[in-house]
């Protein structure tokens, strides 16, 4: 994966990088000012991040609402001091989306492209997460539109991912026949890699399209070990514990760390295994049993 590429996945994770401190570090006494407020929202929302958005009661997570209102504020204090910048803007949509004020962070996302000091690789990432942020916003039509008017770009620097993540959204709207359509193109398009494979079959897997996950995914398992664990998934699903627990195996064997941080999120999944020796030696702790 390419380090553009690799970019665009974490920051779709939202992990922020910020270009612009370097050269906001070389100007005047207000702009000096900027740099350790956006340094210090950026570390407040990496971890507002990490942390889950609810305590154990369900109520918001205190700590990690008070590092999410402390990052806005410092931004704000950025704004007070007559500046705007693309990183600042950035990191307001990134707040936006913490607080799931979907349609702000695509208008924040959208506002830090137009800023003077912009650079070229944030304007793509930018594109991508203003399309993403109206889609979460119900917006799907306007993310489409997003991501078409930028597509040349996108695509010239991200390759397929723009067509899955399209895929993905015609698919919440209904209009499956145009998202197979579009994972069909990643699945047999010369230059798709293992990774936009991959990602193909996810989004099939994500819009119900099992017989074409499973195609996609069995071709790319060699060089995707990952995608053994989505078939195991899909096999399970399909009340095929036996296979589920082979292909698990085998994901495990090549990606142990990822497998297993995987189990644990998909308890619920694998919790019609919970009694078997092989996922036991495989999970570590047993699954969770299912709901009475």
């Amino acid at each position: 994966m390419s380090d553009n590429r690799r970019r665009l996945v974490l920051y779709g994770a939202a992990a922020v990088v910020i270009g612009g401190l370097a050269v906001l570090g070389s100007r005047e006494a207000a702009e000096a000012d900027a740099m350790p407020l956006i340094g210090s929202a950026n570390v407040q929302l990496r971890l507002a991040y990490g942390m889950p958005s609810k305590d154990r009661h369900g109520k918001p997570l205190s700590s990690r609402v008070d590092l999410i209102t402390s990052a806005v504020s410092n931004l704000e204090r950025v704004e007070r001091l007559g500046l705007t910048t693309a990183c600042a803007s950035e990191l307001r949509g990134f707040a936006a989306s913490l607080q799931e004020d979907f349609s702000g962070a695509a208008e924040w996302y959208a506002k830090a492209r137009t800023c003077a000091d912009v650079e070229a690789e944030q304007k793509d990432v930018l594109a991508f997460n203003e399309a993403r942020m109206l889609a979460k916003a119900g917006k799907a039509d306007a993310a489409l539109a997003c991501f078409s008017r930028y597509a040349s770009a996108l695509d010239q620097r991200f390759g397929h991912q723009r067509t899955i993540e399209e895929a993905t959204i015609l698919a919440g709207i209904g209009r499956r026949q145009e998202a197979e359509a579009r994972l069909a193109k990643v699945a047999r398009a010369a230059d798709a890699d293992a990774g936009d494979r991959l990602r193909a079959g996810e989004a099939y897997v994500a819009i119900g399209a099992v017989a074409e996950a499973a195609s996609v995914l069995t071709q790319v398992a060699v060089d995707a070990p990952f995608a053994n664990y989505l078939l195991a998934k899909l096999k399970l699903q399909q009340g095929e514990v036996d296979s589920g627990l082979d292909l698990l195996a085998a994901a495990a064997k090549a990606l142990p760390t990822e497998v297993k941080r995987a189990l644990h999120k998909d308890a619920h999944v694998w919790s019609v295994a919970a009694a078997d020796a092989r996922y036991q030696a495989i999970a570590g702790t047993p699954a969770a049993t299912p709901a009475r």
